[in-house]
C-alpha cells in the first residue's frame, strides 16, 4: 500500500562526494556521515528502484581560539567589566564564523562570564566573604561592620564612613564627595544577608577627612579599627 512503512527491505547508501564526506555501513536502516573535507557532498538511500539523496555540508574544524583581550585587568569600583572575543580559526589559520563559543570563569567568586563573553567582577562582598573564608557572609553585628568596614577598604574616598550595626539595623554616617559613592556604600550594606534596615546617613561634601585609625591600620584589623 501507498505510504506504509515496510521495514524488511534491503538499503545500499552511497556519498556522491567521497573526498568531502565518507558513509558507513553501505547497507541497513541507517548510516554514519564521516567529514573529510570542507565542502558539500550529497548522501544517497537506494531501495530496490527508489532512492532519496540528502546534502551535507562539512565545515571547516576548528585548530584554534583566541581570546581578546589575553589579560583583562577589572576594578570593582570603576571599571566593573571587560568584553572578550574569541577567534576561530582551522588548520589553515583562516578565520572561521558560526561557531558556537562557551563561556566558563576558572573562579566565580572573583569574577564571571556570560554567554556572550561578558565578564563582571564579582560584588565587593563576595571578593570580602572569599578573603575572610566566610562565603556565608557574617552572622552578627560585630561581623556586619567588619564586612561593610572591609568592603569599604576597596572602594576609594570613604575614609570618612563609620559603620554601626544593632541588632540588625546598620546606620552609615561620615562624608563622601559624590552621590554615586553614598549610593554604593548603602547598597553593599543592604546587599549582607539578615539585616533588618540600613539607614544612608552619610553626607556629601567637599571636604577630606579620615577615619580615625582607619588609614593607619592593616585592613585585616577592622574590629580594632571601630574598637578604637
Amino acid at each position: 500500500m501507498k505510504g506504509t512503512v515496510v521495514t524488511d527491505r534491503a538499503i545500499a547508501w552511497a556519498s556522491l562526494q567521497g573526498p568531502i564526506a565518507t558513509i558507513s555501513p553501505n547497507n541497513g536502516a541507517t548510516t554514519n556521515v564521516d567529514g573529510k573535507a570542507k565542502g558539500t557532498a550529497s548522501i544517497v538511500a537506494t531501495s530496490e528502484t527508489k532512492a532519496d539523496t540528502a546534502t551535507v555540508n562539512v565545515v571547516a574544524a576548528v585548530k584554534t581560539v583566541t581570546v581578546s583581550p589575553l589579560i583583562g585587568s577589572l576594578s570593582l569600583a570603576t571599571h566593573p567589566t571587560i568584553q572578550l572575543t574569541a577567534t576561530c580559526k582551522d588548520a589553515g589559520n583562516t578565520t572561521v564564523t558560526g561557531r558556537v563559543v562557551t563561556w566558563t570563569s576558572s573562579n566565580p567568586a572573583a569574577a564571571t562570564v556570560d554567554a556572550n563573553g561578558l565578564v563582571t567582577a564579582s560584588s565587593l562582598l563576595t571578593a570580602v566573604a572569599m578573603r575572610r573564608g566566610q562565603p556565608q557572609g557574617p552572622v552578627n553585628d560585630h561581623e556586619v561592620e567588619d564586612f561593610i568596614y572591609d568592603a569599604l577598604d576597596l572602594l576609594p574616598a570613604t575614609a570618612d564612613v563609620e559603620v554601626r550595626s544593632e541588632n540588625g539595623r546598620v546606620t552609615l554616617t561620615g562624608v563622601v564627595q559624590h552621590k554615586r559613592t553614598k549610593r554604593d556604600i548603602g547598597e553593599i550594606a543592604w546587599a549582607l544577608p539578615g539585616l533588618q534596615d540600613v539607614q544612608n546617613n552619610v553626607s556629601i561634601t567637599s571636604r577630606r577627612r579620615g577615619r580615625a585609625g582607619r588609614e593607619a591600620e592593616p585592613p585585616a584589623s577592622a574590629s580594632a579599627r571601630k574598637q578604637g
